[in-house]
């Protein structure tokens, strides 16, 4: 018996079965595994043929169009949490543009315009933990009022008939630019207790622009050209640090109440540009003469600063200031015109004057006047071309006062 070989045997084999392959069609395309934006966060449409509407579930909404409401709110919000994304797209609405009904919570309404509400543009001053985001609201007679822990961030209010944001207490107010705002009287914005209005803008308000009550922090704000008194602060415990205050017909700064921090705030070109009470902790950076101190407080010059003529530069009429020319020059109009560099007058105890230089005054650069006032502290100053005295010092209590002073 013959016995074939195993490479015999493939040899014999047809070819096609030697070299068989798998099927040549591509597989399908896998099934999608990312979700859509509706299934992430699925949103009810709005458009105009479904106003006015009043949302009542909890969820997301979504403008498709512009709303125009000759007669009547657009929208009413009674439900928590709810987002109301505008799109990109306007209400106009005769009463107001959105209400929030009383007690609701947790809404977010975002990304839209609202204009021309007859009444408010968004109200809600009983609604809590609501956020407002990348809106415009102009042109409406109120522009905003919430309750509680409200947070305004990205927002421009413009030409509000009477007041224009009202929000109670733990407010944050970010990022917001506020024009044309308010009528005498009234304020651009309002903020309660424990609330911060920071990095925001203030501009030609015919009304207060600013008026906080406790506890607050006003930082790092712009505020130029309003009516009234520019930041107000009734109450204690405030932090009003770092703003400017310019050009304003009435107060730059208003602080009636006590227990405050002022400090690092560049105010000039107002009507006046500190109404102080006393009772408060006043760092002031000074950047424009003539000024009244009036309260105990430490003053730093902002820059070299010139002053008026037939006005002292800066006049001392409290105990317990201190002025630290900051290396910079405290300088008169020149001639005999201008009056007195630093002007203490009767009665007052412990002024510092320290490090920089007092020149061109047509008075003295430095009078602390005879009178009942003690302990002077003049150092590291240079006083030079005044057209009196350097330094004079009433004759009562000589003994009172600590040299250090250049003359030239």
């Amino acid at each position: 018996m013959r016995y074939l070989s195993f490479l015999t045997l493939f040899a014999l084999l047809p070819f096609s079965t030697a070299l068989a392959q798998g099927p040549l069609a591509p597989p399908a395309a896998p099934a999608p595994t990312m979700k859509t934006l509706d299934q992430v966060e699925p949103r009810t449409p709005i458009g105009q043929a479904d106003v006015p509407m009043t949302i009542t579930n909890s969820g997301s909404y979504l403008l498709t169009s512009n709303l125009i409401l000759p007669g009547a709110t657009a929208i009413t919000i009674n439900a928590d949490d709810v987002t109301l994304d505008l799109n990109g797209f306007t209400i106009n609405a005769a009463f107001s543009g959105i209400i929030i009904a009383s007690g609701r919570e947790r809404g977010h309404i975002r990304n839209g315009t609202i204009r021309d509400a007859g009444d408010v543009g968004i109200n809600g001053p009983q609604a809590n933990n609501f956020k407002l985001s990348n809106l415009r609201i102009f042109d409406c007679f109120n522009s905003v009022m919430l309750g509680d822990d409200a947070h305004l961030t990205d927002c421009v209010i413009d030409t509000s008939n009477e007041g224009a944001v009202g929000l109670e207490r733990n407010a944050l107010v970010r990022n917001c630019a506020f024009y044309r705002c308010g009528v005498a009287g009234e304020k651009a914005l309002y903020v309660s207790a424990g609330s911060q209005v920071r990095d925001c803008t203030f501009i030609g308000a015919n009304a207060q622009a600013i008026l906080a009550t406790d506890n607050c922090v006003i930082a790092g704000n712009l505020c130029r050209s309003n009516a009234f008194a520019q930041i107000h602060v009734t109450g204690s415990g405030n932090r009003i640090i770092d703003n400017q205050v310019l050009d304003g017909s009435g107060d730059g700064l208003r602080i009636t109440g006590t227990s405050n921090e002022i400090s690092g705030n560049i105010v000039r070109g107002n009507a006046d540009n500190y109404d102080l009470a006393q009772g408060n902790q006043i760092n002031i950076l000074l950047s424009e003469l003539p000024e009244i101190i009036e309260w105990p407080a430490s003053v730093t010059l902002a820059g070299t600063l010139v002053g008026s003529a037939s006005e002292d530069g800066i006049r001392v009429t409290a105990n317990n200031v201190t002025i630290d020319l900051g290396g910079h020059t405290l300088q008169g109009a020149g001639g005999p015109t201008s009056i007195d560099g630093i002007d203490a007058p009767d009665g007052q105890t412990n002024l510092v004057v320290r490090n920089g230089t007092i020149q061109g005054w047509g008075g003295n650069g430095v009078l602390c006047e005879d009178s009942s006032g003690r302990n002077f502290l003049i150092e590291d100053v240079l006083v030079q071309s005044n057209g009196r005295a350097g330094l004079f010092v009433g004759k009562r209590h000589p003994r009172s006062l600590n040299w250090g002073l250049n003359f030239a």
